[in-house]
């Protein structure tokens, strides 16, 4: 994490990437947590058909019905509707469904919509708000079957005790893998993580399963592979580094010390389906997972 100079030559004080990126990741915990693209769009209708009086007044020929002040009304209220998606989730599906009315009586009051533009938001936009439905957290395995380990976990897999936190790395350890398949990734941004050397920044992402295909890990003076490692359900991965290419494609490259826009960016996306990686680097991984089954290791290897 970077850091600057306080005033007056006090002590350092957080800024740079990492100071954004905490910032980000704060928007995106609240705009998870409510229907904002619903929200966003009926506001942008309500926007768009208060502008609709003054764009008129400069063309030649208008198709309208009802009055300006009508117009504004249903601008007005469709912008305040937008704000109340975002201010008042609970309530989503008795203003996404005003929203629709409001958004087709503009076809008749509002010149056609607003050229049909507003009609089209306001229509998505309540159509969005009213099937939005909260995240719910993905259910934690049983305790029992809890696994905490160094991935790719070949040597051994500690089972971990009831309500114990994120295992400890003493020795930094490097996995490499052909090949990282990903069933609902979720990237859920830079997060502080205490380790056997202190506590770190680490990049944390949820999985729903993983499959590493000639997975290597080395580290402590000892290497071990496998044919393939497959982790899952309910899978979080902690790391420092990540370095790939998603499809095959052009490299990327992450670290928790230095974010850049490419980690911004996967900050909003949504899970993913799926995605590939291949060259698959990992700085200081640790995972804890319900299942992880290994096919073909092999203990002996030296670095």
């Amino acid at each position: 994490m970077l850091l600057k100079r306080g005033p007056a030559g006090g002590p350092p004080q957080p800024g740079g990437p990492a100071r954004w990126a905490r910032l980000w990741g704060g928007f995106g915990r609240w705009r998870r947590a409510r229907p904002f693209w619903g929200g966003g769009l009926v506001l942008l209708a309500g926007v768009e058909l208060i502008a609709v009086p003054w764009a008129t007044s400069s063309l030649p020929v208008v198709v309208r019905a009802g009055s300006a002040g009508a117009t504004y009304l249903l601008g007005l209220v469709l912008a305040l509707l937008g704000v109340l998606l975002w201010a008042q989730p609970a309530h989503r599906v008795f203003y996404g469904l005003v929203a629709t009315l409001l958004a087709l009586a503009s076809f008749v009051y509002s010149n056609l919509g607003g050229f049909g533009l507003g009609l089209l938001l306001g229509l998505v936009g309540g159509a969005l708000g009213t099937a939005w439905r909260p995240v719910a957290a993905s259910p934690e395995p049983p305790p029992a079957r809890r696994v905490l380990a160094v991935v790719p976990v070949l040597l051994a897999v500690p089972i971990a005790p009831s309500g114990a936190g994120p295992a400890t790395v003493r020795e930094p350890v490097v996995l490499t893998a052909a090949r990282m398949t990903l069933t609902g990734a979720r990237f859920d941004g830079v997060t502080r993580l205490r380790t056997g050397s202190g506590s770190r920044d680490m990049l944390r992402f949820t999985v729903d399963h993983a499959v590493l295909d000639a997975p290597r890990q080395t580290g402590g003076g000892v290497a071990s592979r496998a044919a393939r490692l497959t982790l899952g359900p309910h899978v979080v991965v902690y790391m420092r580094t990540l370095y790939g290419r998603p499809a095959g494609l052009a490299p990327v490259q992450l670290s928790a010390d230095h974010p850049t826009l490419v980690t911004l960016a996967l900050r909003t996306l949504p899970t993913l389906p799926r995605i590939t990686l291949t060259h698959v680097v990992v700085g200081e991984p640790i995972v804890r997972a319900g299942t992880a089954r290994l096919v073909a290791p092999d203990v002996s290897a030296h670095p």
